[in-house]
Formats: C-alpha cells, sequence, structure tokens
C-alpha cells in the first residue's frame, strides 16, 4: 500500500463529529442514543462524544455482562463520570439458552458459532432497550475503523447500529480523541490506553489478531508495510471480511434502489 490517509488533528474532528451527531439526531427531536458500554476506549469515547453532542439527558448505556465481568467496574465509572441513565442486563441465561436450543436440535455449535453469539444477543439486547424506552432510542455503533478494516466484528452483532461514530477512525486516533475527552469529562485515562478486549474469551483484540494495532494503523493511516507474515495476515482478514463493509446483495439493485428511493 502506497496511499497515506488525510490526517485530521482530533480535536477538529471532536467538533465535526459533535456536529454530526447533532445533525443527524435532529429529526428525532425526542430520541435518545443507545450504547453498550464495556469500559473499554471505543464505547467510552462514543459515550463522551454522544453526551457532549446531545447532552446526558439523552444517552442511555447499556453494560451486558455475561455471568460476571472483571472489568465492569470501569463501565459503571465511566456511566458515574458522564452522569448518564444507564441499566444492567446480564445475558448469560440468553446466551445459555441460545446454545441449549442449538444442541436440542441437533446443531452443535462451532467455536465461531460460540464466538459469535455473545455480540448478536448483546446487539439483541440493545435494541430491546431502545424500542422500550417511552420516546424510544437509536442504537450506537463502537466499531472503529481498524477494527472494521480487518473484519474485527460480528456481523449483526457489535458490527450493527442504527449510526457509527468511529467509522472512519484509526485506533491510534480515536485514543487521540478519548485522551482530549477525558480531560474534559474527568474520566481516567486509563480506559482509553488499556488493552483492548472483547470481554469474552480471555485474550486482548491483538492476540486474537495476530498483530498490534500499531501496525494495523501504521499501514491503513501511513502507507507503511509491516514485515513478514503480518502484511499478508491484515491483507486476508481484509479480504475476507468485505461483506461485512458492503450492502447485502441482491440481484436488481437499480430497480430497489429506484423503488425505495423515490
Amino acid at each position: 500500500m502506497s496511499t497515506t490517509v488525510t490526517k485530521i488533528e482530533p480535536a477538529e474532528a471532536i467538533n465535526h463529529i459533535v456536529s454530526w451527531i447533532r445533525d443527524y439526531f435532529e429529526p428525532f427531536k425526542d430520541k435518545k442514543a443507545v450504547i453498550g458500554i464495556s469500559g473499554g476506549k471505543d464505547s467510552t469515547v462514543c459515550a463522551m462524544l454522544l453526551v457532549k453532542a446531545l447532552g446526558k439527558d439523552r444517552v442511555v448505556a447499556v453494560k451486558m455482562p455475561k455471568g460476571q465481568q472483571p472489568d465492569i467496574d470501569d463501565s459503571e465509572m465511566v456511566c458515574k463520570c458522564l452522569g448518564i441513565t444507564n441499566y444492567t442486563v446480564n445475558i448469560k441465561a440468553a446466551v445459555d439458552g441460545m446454545i441449549e436450543g442449538l444442541k436440542a436440535a441437533g446443531v452443535e455449535p462451532t467455536r465461531d458459532t460460540l464466538t459469535n453469539i455473545d455480540p448478536r444477543v448483546r446487539m439483541t439486547t440493545l435494541y430491546a432497550v431502545a424500542q422500550s424506552l417511552p420516546s424510544g432510542g437509536l442504537v450506537t455503533n463502537t466499531c472503529n475503523l481498524s477494527e472494521n478494516y480487518v473484519g474485527y466484528s460480528t456481523k449483526f452483532g457489535d458490527h450493527a447500529g442504527d449510526f457509527s461514530i468511529l467509522h472512519a477512525f484509526a485506533v491510534r486516533e480515536v485514543i487521540e480523541m478519548g485522551l482530549i475527552l477525558c480531560k474534559e469529562f474527568g474520566v481516567p485515562e486509563t480506559l482509553i490506553r488499556k488493552a483492548p478486549s472483547d470481554g469474552l474469551c480471555g485474550k486482548t483484540d491483538e492476540d486474537n489478531l495476530g498483530f498490534t494495532y500499531a501496525a494495523l494503523d501504521s499501514y491503513i493511516l501511513d502507507g507503511e508495510e509491516p514485515e513478514g507474515e503480518i502484511l499478508d495476515k491484515i491483507q486476508r482478514k481484509y479480504r475476507a471480511n468485505l461483506h461485512k463493509l458492503t450492502e447485502m446483495p441482491h440481484p436488481y439493485p437499480e430497480r430497489a434502489k429506484a423503488a425505495v428511493f423515490k
């Protein structure tokens, strides 16, 4: 890769995102932004941006542990610092019920199946909370550019949502924005700097990917190709997961578009 991505200063990016969120919510005067809070950098940065754009009264956070979550205190800290309404919905029974139902039907879940059930149940939970609010809610997607590039998200799970705040920003840039926002809201910077993890498998994102986000970001943003097998791993993951970044394929696309967008 020889091209580089245009640099956006973090303060400028924050102001643009805040303005974009306000414009997006303009037609939905009473609806609230619903966000899953994990205590990691992405959901923390998204929550701060939402509060900055809409005010704390229009942001609802949902904590979704599966049984016991060791770092749930981090999630609670974010909610407390921002002063936002929050709910805790334990997804263990729902996940276990799904697995038991599959096995009872004669379907033996694969390792990938088991990995992806959890985030899909969490997304179902977010939409259930959003629809249960008196004024309704819109679900926030918290995935960043780096994750999306290599498909490190679950289709119809954490990859879903009504709108996506960090879709154009790599991990490096999310951290830069996060450090600025933490000073404004009094959120501990440790939440922005801690190793990213899905909170489910006991490993960090980088352990699962087989390369660091620093190497990935340098490739995406700066056009710097990593040495050895890392480049091949990145490119293979990118090609394998393009389906997550494109519209669901269907025949007669122009006909459908003409009918829907009259």
